[in-house]
């Protein structure tokens, strides 16, 4: 097996290239997308199952904080299956997992200026309107489109 160092800092590209390596073959690209989909919609549903299964089943809920550090690495595996279906997701569709994550950033950002306000949930619509309109946001926006019309006449001509 390839050596990987898990002290160096890993990107998000990085990430993606290693998820890679792990896939089913498929026949075409719906394929693919249907199955990171439903694996991530799975992968979601288990780690809600983290959570309610302690809170809500517990015999003693004492017993629930007495294993937080278990409850703690038992989503933090399941937050990783969720972070690889996302990255082959992202590979299907021919996306920069770190491309959508700065939209991310930049439409909250936009949404809430500072820190996340209740009030500001109202005012979602016009605050959408207002971010389609940032030159950063049309920018990356423009990024995301390019790859994916690239990709889309790549899969087309195959």
């Amino acid at each position: 097996m390839e050596h990987f160092d898990y002290e160096k800092p890993l990107r998000f590209h990085d990430f993606q290239q290693e998820s890679t390596r792990h896939v089913i073959p498929h026949d075409n690209r719906i394929e693919r997308l249907d199955n990171w989909v439903y694996g991530l919609a799975g992968e979601i549903g288990e780690f809600i199952d983290g959570l309610k299964h302690p809170r809500f089943y517990a015999w003693n809920k004492n017993e629930v904080f007495s294993k937080e550090h278990a409850i703690v690495s038992y989503l933090v595996k399941e937050m990783g299956d969720i972070l690889w279906y996302m990255s082959n997701i992202c590979n299907t569709l021919d996306l920069d997992l770190e491309t959508i994550a700065k939209i991310n950033i930049l439409k909250l950002r936009h949404r809430y200026e500072t820190e996340f306000d209740i009030a500001v949930i109202s005012t979602r619509t016009e605050k959408e309107e207002q971010l389609a309109q940032l030159p950063e946001y049309i920018k990356l926006m423009g990024e995301v489109v390019k790859d994916v019309t690239k990709s889309y006449h790549t899969y087309r001509s195959r």
